[in-house]
């Protein structure tokens, strides 16, 4: 092996080669393309063999070719055309580079941004919380949207979500509905008034109307129509979840391990929201079952308007010598009435005007209760969104009982994980990409004081009290000295001595029985026969006065306006946006709307606040009367009753505030008058807007029914449809403004009369015991155990008066 040669292979030679396997050290033999072997001498004249029919092969190509035997023989051999195929591929890769560049980063683009749309890995607790904040404030957004301010730019094609639109649709139909004819009433035409008049007469005058008897045909109205409203707000919050739901899901979508917490969530939210407003709503019909109070005048001109064909109805039933079968009616239509020639006139005249009476009433009660329906719904769904949904679902996911909602929000679904890996992997293999085509680019562009305490102020209070006593008693010594009789009869009024705690009960609970009597006499049932020199204990006519005062100084006269229409413009002017110029935005009706309600909203509620002040008085009044044996108790139980007026009080104050605050909220009524005098209102426009601007006589002042003389010519560097804008604003506000006063009114009148029944017949006997046998509040049964000083003293004389 040591003598043999070797074949060195140049660095432009293309033939093969063989190498030594094991060459010496110090000997550097250069490989291009070696074939390393350590094979002996007898495959060598092989290979010399082979490598000369390749070069052969070669020659005879480049020379017999049709094209390549065109080229030169200075530029022939494969290696050439090589190093020339890799100059056009690179000429090829350069020109595509920019567009590879641009897809390499638009897929990254997209990746990154899919990546970054993953929830973030949560390594704490805090961090989940802060992420359910993030997802319920989106959602909370959403619907504020769709629910509140009727923008369904984010479900433009789901009908579904355009929310406000399908409210109104909802309401619509119940208001149609409620106030669709119910059942025929031509055929027993005045039967089921006679019956009820039948049902309530007493021992009296016979050409009394007996209230009762209305009240009662109304509770029978109300009662046909009391499962509607509660069905249709059933609807409403059924709708308003099937609302909810997909909003709640799809801003929790990348959290799958959460979604049906979130989901049960919304729905707990939902059925304790469905439930509060069915309580609500059937409080609102049972109200309307308590009174018959209305402030609209309409009701007496349509009674008035009804009964006015009473006579020849009477005459036709008893006296028509023709005896008709049917009667046309206005109102009614023919009514049959021939069954009616049995009854005495005087019961038909009762019955035809309670008809009359009920068939005028009845068609306010109605529109006020679709009214308050309306004003109800938009309050507690602006309630639902701004205050309780965001609070309510936090406390639903953090609360573990409920599953633990943000803890799981820390263990990733193998979805998402999957999903996150699958994106990392690409952002880098793309990142990678762009390096190496970075790479090449750069390559190829290488060129280039004092205080009272309690025991002072009791101490003071027994002083007084004792004092009060010891004037008592010389003249109750006096007249126990100057009758007998009257010592006797006092000593049997005394209470009985208790023995136990269930005597000291059972009297307790005679006293307040009897003083909710007296209350129901009073306040309720108009009867003033235990007070009947004390003007003050007439209640009825005191509040119906109260609330007749109230009426009027809500509604009366607003001051004259000097400045005609300034308000209404600049309203416009803050409220107007880029857009078509005459569209008059809902915004600024609203605002104005607004700041009406404002200017009147302490009224309402000064006005409840001297109702209660005045029952306070009258309550406290009765509590005494009828406590007066038992001084060592007077305090507590005045104390007790007291405290029962402030805690109904503020339920008052906060209810009247917001039966003024959702007033602020929606622009509705069901009312066709707002529609008849917004017409009648509106039709002096042009002749207003010609006066203003076009009139060669520039008035100073224009006459216009409803306002008066009213001054114009401050209004004339205004622009026509501005004006028109304005003058048909302030029509609008005027026109509605009058119904929500006469709403007010009404729906105060029924709350005060549902509140004051709710007073004595259910919260009274129960707060005033529960008051009394509470330790804390002092004892109060305890006490009447122990007889009082000045009681003990007048037991004691009398006795012994008794005895001589």
């Amino acid at each position: 092996m040591a003598g043999r040669n070797k074949h060195v292979v140049s660095k432009t030679s293309s033939s093969l080669a063989i190498v030594e396997a094991n060459p010496p050290a110090n000997k550097i033999i250069p490989i291009e393309a070696p074939i390393v072997s350590s094979y002996n001498d007898r495959i060598r004249p092989l290979l010399d063999t082979v490598d000369r029919l390749r070069n052969l092969n070669e020659e005879l190509l480049f020379r017999t070719h049709p094209k390549l035997s065109l080229i030169d023989d200075d530029i022939v051999g494969i290696p050439v055309l090589a190093q020339k195929l890799m100059l056009i591929q690179a000429t090829m890769i350069a020109r595509c580079l920019p567009e590879i560049v641009r897809k390499i980063n638009e897929k990254m683009e997209i990746s990154v941004l899919e990546l970054n749309k993953l929830p973030m890995v949560m390594a704490s607790a805090g961090e989940a919380l802060m992420t359910l904040m993030d997802i319920i404030g989106s959602a909370k957004e959403s619907l504020l949207r769709i629910l509140i301010q009727g923008d369904f730019s984010e479900y433009p094609e789901d009908h579904k979500m355009h929310c406000t639109a399908r409210l109104a649709e909802m309401l619509s139909q119940f208001s149609d509905n409620l106030q669709a004819h119910s059942n025929d009433v031509t055929v027993d035409f005045l039967m089921d008034e006679i019956k009820i008049l039948d049902e309530c007469k007493c021992v009296g005058l016979p050409n009394f109307i007996p209230r009762s008897a209305f009240l009662a045909i109304l509770s029978h109205y109300v009662d046909g129509i009391h499962s509607k409203p509660v069905e249709f707000i059933k609807k409403i919050w059924e709708y308003i979840e099937a609302v909810l739901i997909p909003v709640i899901s799809k801003y929790a979508e990348n959290f799958p391990q959460i979604q049906s917490s979130v989901k049960r969530a919304g729905r707990n939210l939902i059925t304790k929201m469905k439930e509060q407003s069915v309580n609500r709503v059937a409080e609102i019909v049972e109200m309307e079952k308590l009174t018959d109070y209305t402030c609209n005048p309409d009701y007496m001109t349509s009674w008035t308007e009804k009964t006015a064909s009473q006579q020849s109805f009477i005459h036709a039933v008893l006296y028509d010598e023709a005896k008709p079968e049917n009667f046309s009616l206005a109102g009614f239509g023919e009514v049959k009435i021939s069954h009616l020639r049995m009854y005495h006139a005087h019961l038909l005249q009762q019955a035809f005007d309670m008809k009359m009476r009920i068939a005028s009433y009845w068609n306010i009660v109605l529109r006020r209760i679709v009214d308050n329906l309306a004003l109800f719904l938009q309050f507690s769904v602006k309630n639902l969104v701004n205050a309780q949904f965001q609070k309510e679902i936090v406390a639903e996911m953090v609360d573990p009982r409920g599953g633990g909602g943000v803890e799981r929000m820390m263990e990733e679904s193998p979805s998402v994980a999957s999903k996150r890996e699958k994106l990392k992997k690409s952002v880098k293999l793309l990142k990678e990409s762009k390096d190496v085509v970075a790479a090449i680019v750069d390559q190829n562009s290488g060129y280039g004081g004092h205080i009272v305490g309690i025991p002072v102020l009791a101490q003071k209070l027994m002083l007084i009290q004792a004092t009060m006593i010891g004037r008592c008693l010389p003249e109750i010594v006096r007249k126990i000295n100057m009758k007998m009789e009257t010592a006797v009869l006092e000593l049997n009024k005394l209470p009985m001595v208790m023995a136990s705690t269930g005597e000291a009960l059972m009297t307790l609970m005679d006293i307040i029985g009897s003083a909710k009597e007296c209350l129901l006499k009073i306040l309720i049932q108009g009867d003033f026969s235990e007070f009947p020199d004390e003007p003050k204990m007439h209640s009825t006519a005191r509040l119906a006065e109260m609330l007749s005062h109230f009426s009027d100084n809500l509604q009366e006269t607003p001051k004259e306006v000097t400045e005609f229409l300034m308000d209404e413009i600049k309203i416009l002017d803050e409220c107007k946006c880029v857009g078509l110029p005459n569209f008059i935005p809902r915004s600024a009706f609203l605002a104005i709307l607004s700041h009406h309600v404002d200017d009147i909203h302490a009224k309402p509620v000064e006005f409840i606040r001297k109702i209660w002040d005045y029952i306070e008085g009258v309550l406290i009044s009765v509590l005494s009367k009828y406590s007066e044996n038992f001084p060592q108790i007077q305090s507590s139980i005045k104390r007790a009753g007291r405290s029962l007026i402030t805690k109904t009080k503020e339920q008052a104050v906060n209810r009247v505030s917001e039966m003024v605050e959702m007033e602020k909220l929606t622009d509705y009524t069901c009312n066709p008058d707002y529609m008849k005098t917004w017409t009648e209102k509106t039709a002096a426009q042009q002749s207003f807007i010609h006066a203003v601007l076009t009139d060669v006589k520039k008035p100073e002042k224009f006459s216009l029914a409803g306002f008066g003389e009213v001054k114009i010519s401050h209004l004339r560097k205004y622009h026509a449809h501005l004006l028109q804008q304005a003058f048909d604003m302030k029509m609008r506000i005027t026109s509605y403004w009058t119904i929500v006063l006469r709403r007010i009114v009404d729906n105060l009148a029924l709350y005060l009369q549902f509140s004051v029944k709710n007073l004595v017949n259910t919260q009274f006997q129960k707060e005033i015991v529960a008051e009394m046998v509470d330790p804390r509040g002092g004892g109060g049964v305890e006490r009447m155990m122990e007889e009082s000083p000045s009681v003990a003293s007048k037991r004691e004389k009398c006795e012994a008066l008794e005895g001589v």
